[in-house]
């Protein structure tokens, strides 16, 4: 799978250090009357459309993906992602409905301990993370998101990938409390040395 213009833990271009696997499930979407040049990949005016994944193909994706890891151990839970992730402003899939927490019951790729997320929501419903330093833990999990304090393009494509990827019923591009206690429940689980502020 060519992955074109990519981001993942501080490395670029990854067509050349990653292995992908491509699986069809394609979206239904339609934009509303604007140039093409003006259309963005989350854009909340766009309508998309995803189907669920056939349980076949998922089944022999987690063997697939099992002979994989087990073939190249140095590869980490959190480096298990998808097109979103790496190339946020770009691509959409594998999209909302993709069985991320199924993966990761199967031992494949990473997920929040809900106890965590709880602490962190209570948390973070009193007194909301500023944008910088949401975009600083983006980054620090592995997306390709530059500190701006602005809720920027780029940020609400990041934003969108990440609650596809771990809050797939809840996309809509806002920083808000649910998706940073998340995060950070991601973090301290993943990366619990790393300093955000």
């Amino acid at each position: 799978m060519a992955c074109g213009t990519s981001f993942w833990q501080g490395r670029e271009d990854l067509n050349d250090q990653s292995i992908g696997i491509e699986i069809v499930n394609v979206p239904s979407c339609h934009y509303p009357e604007v140039k093409p040049d003006e259309q963005m990949e989350n854009d909340a005016s766009k309508l998309c459309i995803f189907p669920d994944f056939d349980p076949k193909q998922i089944a022999l994706l987690i063997e697939l993906s099992k002979g994989i890891l087990a073939r190249n151990p140095d590869i980490g839970p959190t480096q298990v992602v998808g097109h979103s992730d790496i190339a946020p402003t770009r691509k959409n899939d594998p999209g909302p409905r993709f069985p991320w927490y199924q993966l990761y019951q199967a031992g494949i790729g990473a997920w929040y301990d809900s106890d965590t997320v709880d602490k962190y929501w209570q948390q973070f419903s009193l007194v909301k993370p500023s944008i910088s330093l949401m975009q600083k833990a983006l980054r620090g999990y592995g997306y390709d998101v530059h500190v701006t304090n602005q809720l920027d393009p780029q940020t609400l494509d990041t934003l969108s990938a990440f609650q596809m990827h771990f809050l797939p019923w809840h996309v809509s591009g806002n920083a808000d409390a649910r998706s940073a206690a998340v995060l950070f429940a991601l973090m301290q689980k993943y990366f619990p040395k790393k300093q955000l502020s």
